[in-house]
């Protein structure tokens, strides 16, 4: 699959009926939703690690618990939240990574 309009795609974010799209280049705001967004990026490229984001593969630093409740953290140091049914996946992930 060509991934290249995807490939300086960070994050996605839900934000009501639009998805915000962190680019390496900069961000914008498109009128789809999250799931319709998700839909088209090829599967390899990263993970729908919560209902409201989704994270390119290589953004991914740690996967962590805060209070009790499971996030990730970007390689730029942001935390996100995290699905607990996503944890085990994430951290496979990162395993086969060696992180």
């Amino acid at each position: 699959t060509d991934t290249g309009v995807w490939d300086d795609v960070i994050q996605m974010q839900a934000q009501n009926q639009y998805t915000l799209v962190k680019r390496e280049s900069g961000q914008e705001l498109i009128r789809t939703s999250l799931a319709d967004m998700v839909k088209q990026v090829p599967a390899n490229l990263g993970f729908r690690i919560h209902r409201s984001y989704w994270l390119r593969a290589d953004q991914i630093s740690e996967a962590t618990y805060q209070n009790g409740n499971a996030k990730v953290v970007t390689v730029s140091g942001a935390t996100l939240p995290l699905s607990r049914s996503m944890v085990s996946e994430i951290k496979t992930h990162l395993v086969a990574r060696n992180i």
